[in-house]
């Protein structure tokens, strides 16, 4: 009698499990693996702009053909490179240049005002999708200072030489908006210099939110993100205010969530919408996390993989999740633009921003252009 109880119980015990198997299975249809580099957006209005050739060269590119002077400055240091003086020329290359240092390259036209470019990513070893929000241009005509906010994936992977790099460059601040989970499995690494604050968007983990269309629906996973920036947006603007004010006083900053896409990339486009960048700009920004987009799933993947190999989820399904895709960005700002005004009123009248920080903040980071 007990025998055959028992093996009553395995029976659907094993029938439970090939059935949630196969619903896991079927939670795969429909999925698109889009590359993510089709979700970048070319970014316009740039006077000049510097790009890291495959050999380690950056290529330094202006708007128009003039007389120039060339100089290269290191944002952390006094350390000052003439490169020359150019005629008639549109771009210029700068050697191999030491990729963990920070270099403003200035453009001084013979004929009109000058202008800057500093690369838009730090390639600093063990941080993922670390990037300046400098270098952008404003409706009324100013640009968004260099070397003064960034925003990046987490810092528990930084190595020594990174954050002696991060100390020497001055960062005084460095916020961490991921929840208690994250933190206590990645914990931070901080450099000297830096003040360290844990400002949660929510402390409480937020996956159990998306864990069944993980499971039995990814093809709606875009969908629950872009749902998750509107979600975040309306039940925590006192949050957001209080980072990007503690951001305005406190530069050369920091923040960070997971990966430095969703709750950064909200961050970061308040803060440069706080400034008088264009939309459609500050989009572009936020898709330029796509161009880090296989280092962020392969960072996720290192810690997961045993787990999702356990539920039988085939990991390239997984993807979506870690793309940066314009619409999402576009209908959270709109979401604000409807709903409360724009991004200063939300941050104002919902979050308790004060108006001192966003002179603050625009003092500190717009520059003529």
């Amino acid at each position: 009698m007990i025998g055959t109880i028992l093996t009553s119980v395995v029976i659907i015990i094993v029938v439970i499990i090939a059935i949630f198997r196969l619903l896991v299975i079927r939670g795969g249809r429909g999925v698109e693996i889009q590359d993510p580099a089709s979700f970048l957006i070319e970014q316009v209005n740039l006077q000049a702009v510097a790009n890291r050739a495959e050999n380690g060269d950056v290529k330094i590119c202006w708007d128009r053909p003039n007389s120039v002077h060339l100089l290269r400055k290191d944002l952390g240091k006094e350390d000052e490179l003439d490169m020359g003086k150019l005629s008639g020329e549109t771009e210029a290359t700068d050697t191999n240049p030491n990729r963990l240092n920070r270099y403003l390259y200035s453009i001084q036209f013979e004929k009109g005002p000058q202008t800057s470019c500093a690369l838009r990513t730090w390639d600093l070893p063990g941080i993922i999708n670390l990037r300046d929000l400098g270098g952008y241009k404003t409706s009324d005509g100013f640009l968004t200072a260099w070397g003064k906010i960034y925003r990046t994936g987490h810092l528990a992977g930084a190595t020594d030489d990174s954050l002696q790099i991060l100390n020497e460059y001055g960062i005084q601040l460095v916020c961490d908006l991921r929840s208690l989970r994250e933190r206590t499995e990645n914990p931070d690494k901080v450099p000297e210099s830096a003040r360290y604050l844990e400002t949660s968007i929510y402390e409480e983990d937020q996956l159990s939110a998306i864990f069944p269309k993980l499971l039995f629906n990814r093809a709606s996973l875009g969908d629950q993100l872009a749902a998750g920036y509107i979600r975040m947006l309306d039940e925590r603007p006192t949050r957001f205010a209080e980072i990007i004010g503690l951001v305005a006083n406190n530069l050369p900053a920091m923040f960070h969530c997971t990966a430095g896409k969703d709750r950064a990339g909200l961050t970061a486009a308040m803060i440069l919408s706080l400034l008088g960048v264009p939309r459609e700009t500050v989009i572009s920004d936020y898709a330029l996390s796509n161009l880090a987009s296989d280092d962020l799933f392969h960072d996720f993947m290192s810690s997961s993989a045993a787990t999702i190999g356990r539920f039988g989820i085939p990991p390239e399904q997984l993807r979506p999740l870690f793309a940066a895709d314009p619409r999402w960005m576009r209908d959270a700002l709109n979401h604000l633009d409807i709903n409360y005004g724009g991004v200063e009123p939300y941050l104002l009248n919902q979050g308790g921003l004060s108006p001192d920080a966003i002179k603050v903040l625009r003092a500190e980071m717009l520059v003529q252009a």
